[in-house]
């Protein structure tokens, strides 16, 4: 048995652990950001659709 070997092996498991919770979290805060800028555009293109079709219901779109 080599319990020095096995304790190595456990903090290297440790620190592949916790680099991937910082992987993750990186991921998630790049997520959120692109969600924030879709909902932002999608919100942008929902007024210019309310604007063109009250000028078409104005009889201004053509």
């Amino acid at each position: 048995m080599e319990p020095k070997k096995t304790e190595k092996e456990v903090q290297q498991m440790k620190q592949q652990l916790e680099s991937m919770r910082e992987d993750h979290e990186r991921q998630i805060r790049q997520l959120q950001t692109t969600i924030f800028s879709m909902r932002k555009r999608e919100k942008e293109l929902q007024t210019q659709i309310e604007r063109k079709y009250q000028d078409l219901k104005n009889g201004q779109g053509k």
